[in-house]
């Protein structure tokens, strides 16, 4: 049994797999397709925040940038990672730093409450992580999550 709100090891695949399971469905009646990839990775986290981010990164992701949509997952330097990258229109440079802090909105961005980055950011705070808003190679957003690797 673990408690809730503890640091555990936490498999990104099956984390990455459940949230293509929960969006598959919402993205495709908004014009996304999910897809999935990545190498073996865990993370010391707790496993609700895990969701929760991907949850708002996808959330995003098919708000904003509909079209494909893929989630991959590894590890790096003792770093686990998610990553959401879409094919949309992006995020101006000057908004990339803005978009984790709270109620923040570009001025492309539609009016709504602006909290889901925000709050994926202090969840991968919270475990020792970070999160990075980057252009992705081709066009879009890439957003990806990271926290210290779990040992063996």
């Amino acid at each position: 049994h673990i408690e809730e709100g503890a640091a555990t090891r936490v498999e990104l695949a099956d984390a990455a797999t459940q949230a293509v399971d929960r969006w598959r469905e919402r993205a495709e009646r908004l014009a996304s397709s999910l897809s999935l990839r990545g190498d073996m990775s865990v993370a010391h986290a707790d496993p609700t925040d895990v969701d929760q981010i991907f949850d708002n990164l996808l959330d995003n992701a098919v708000a904003y940038a509909p079209g494909p949509i893929e989630l991959s997952y590894g590890s790096e330097d003792g770093r686990a990672w998610l990553r959401v990258r879409d094919h949309g229109p992006g995020i101006p440079v000057a908004d990339r730093a803005k978009v984790m802090d709270r109620f923040y909105r570009g001025a492309a961005r539609p009016p709504e409450a602006g909290l889901g980055l925000a709050i994926a950011r202090e969840l991968c705070e919270k475990w020792g992580g970070a999160i990075a808003v980057d252009e992705a190679e081709g066009g879009g957003t890439a957003i990806t999550a990271s926290f210290p690797a779990a040992r063996p």
